[in-house]
């Protein structure tokens, strides 16, 4: 059992209800993993032990009796599971990385936290993010730095960053994240993880911040999801934190499409690493080829560089512009006053092409904008998301990578928009991270994270596998079947024991 907690959780689950571990063991040796190793990466940051403890006593009772009778157990009983910091959980605090909310003990579980205690799941911890959730990597001023279990020197990606850090090094047997710029994304890639970005709206957002606490619904683009050790856990979680707010009062029902290609041959996959916006590492090119090669040699069917009927540079603006606006509902007023006065200034930089539709210039027009803009681009987005509708027609999947580069070394100095990072040696906008998030996110697609392998440095890469709306069982399923053919999740050698 010495590495029970490094097995996927949907194995932990089989070995709990079947006796062969109790509920309250298996709690002690994630406790043990904390103590032992959190202190070096910083992935978690609020716990409650005494409370997980009687539920997981409560939990092998509850097991035992199931035995017993033959009753059916709930999918997730007695499973130890942590939560992104952004994501209310009753009994902790859920600060969103903010000084702000440091003393905040929300009066409500979100809705995918009620979902996953209804479940049987025990919640014995929470995971670090960066302040409101805005960055590539996972700092804050209330609880400090997380780092990279791969090379502590390096950040373990942002924002869902403590949750894939947690995964990656064994403390937690399942996660849940959010992403609006790859929050879920990214940090699976850099952590060897698997993630989830769901298809919009399919999954609630009541209980995240932001939006500050007790707004109803989720914003714009914004999405929660799963992250994982493995496809099969994805699915797991999915099934069950998916579906209206209310299902007992809702018009409609959800029942995800679950028809899907018997063998990895049978899927038929196009590929698209070149974008005219970004350039990707060299060293993350490599291990995305030889997946590629793997697939060729698996039988698949693959169109290489080949992208839907859509101007890429144009999705992107669309993408930063309709996310911008969203942030801008948000902004205190003394922000959109200022805005407002330097916004002339930048619309006529950006005229003479000294400053980006992006960054911080696209920041400062869009989120002061009017709706009538907001319309413009939101009609942007229906074309586009058409676009992607006919390219699934042709293909089951999308791959691409999930960002420009392995995961790099602490960067705090700066912001998002006045940082650079250096890309096959040339310096490129730090902000650029989001122009391969960018592409499902505005269209609402759903994007499966899968690990493929390491760089000549050790470093983990993730590709990303994105479907049509409402296919998500099926870039799982594909991340499911990837895995016989390229290098599944493996744990960094320095928490094996």
């Amino acid at each position: 059992m010495k590495n029970i907690t490094f097995t996927p959780a949907t194995e932990q689950l089989k070995l709990l209800h079947s006796g062969v571990i109790s509920a309250v063991d298996l709690l002690e040796i994630y406790i043990s993993r904390y103590e032992l190793h959190n202190a070096a990466l910083n992935a978690i940051v609020t716990t409650d032990f005494k409370t997980a403890r009687e539920q997981a006593r409560l939990a092998d009772k509850q097991i035992k009796s199931s035995l017993d009778s033959g009753a059916e157990v709930l999918p997730l009983l007695g499973l130890p599971m942590t939560i992104k910091d952004t994501i209310e959980v009753t009994g902790m605090v859920t600060s969103a990385g903010s000084l702000s909310l440091k003393d905040y003990r929300p009066p409500r579980d979100a809705t995918v936290v009620e979902r996953l205690r209804k479940a049987g799941a025990i919640i014995f911890a929470k995971t670090n993010t960066p302040f409101f959730a805005m960055d590539f990597q996972t700092y804050n001023k209330l609880y400090g730095t997380t780092n990279n279990p791969w090379d502590l020197k390096r950040t373990p990606g942002g924002s869902s960053g403590g949750a894939a850090a947690a995964l990656a090094a064994g403390l937690t047997a399942l996660e849940i994240g959010s992403d609006l710029g790859g929050s879920i994304r990214n940090p699976a890639s850099y952590c060897g993880v698997y993630g989830h970005k769901s298809s919009f709206e399919i999954v609630p957002g009541r209980g995240h911040i932001p939006p500050p606490p007790g707004v109803l619904g989720s914003p714009d683009l914004a999405v929660l999801g799963p992250l994982a050790r493995s496809a099969d856990d994805l699915e797991l979680a999915l099934n069950i934190i998916a579906g209206p707010e209310s299902p007992a009062h809702s018009p409609w029902q959800i029942s995800l499409i679950k028809d899907r290609p018997d063998t990895l041959a049978d899927y038929r996959i196009a590929t698209l690493t070149k974008h005219p916006l970004t350039e990707v590492d060299e060293s993350v090119l490599a291990v995305i080829n030889n997946c590629v090669d793997a697939l060729g040699i698996a039988g698949c069917s693959i169109s290489k560089e080949t992208a839907p009927d859509i101007d890429l540079k144009l999705a992107y603006h669309t993408y930063f512009g309709l996310m911008a606006a969203m942030i801008g509902a948000g902004l205190p007023a003394s922000a959109r006053r200022s805005f407002k006065l330097m916004k002339p200034i930048v619309r006529l930089l950006q005229k003479l092409g000294l400053v980006k539709p992006v960054g911080f210039g696209g920041l400062v027009v869009n989120s002061t904008g009017t709706h009538q803009q907001w319309a413009l681009m939101d009609g942007l987005r229906l074309q586009m998301k058409q676009a992607f509708t006919e390219f699934f027609r042709a293909h089951d999947v999308l791959l691409c990578p999930v960002t420009a580069t392995p995961a790099f070394e602490h960067m705090h100095k700066g912001s998002v928009y006045s940082r650079s990072q250096v890309v096959n040696g040339k310096k490129q906008a730090y902000s650029d991270h989001l122009v391969w998030a960018g592409m499902a996110t505005l269209c609402g697609l759903p994007s499966t994270v899968a690990p493929i392998g390491k760089t000549a440095d050790g470093l983990p890469v993730g590709i990303q596998i994105i479907g049509d709306f409402g296919r998500d069982l099926l870039t799982i399923d594909f991340a499911r079947k990837l895995a016989a053919v390229v290098p599944a999740y493996q744990a960094p050698e320095a928490y094996t024991e």
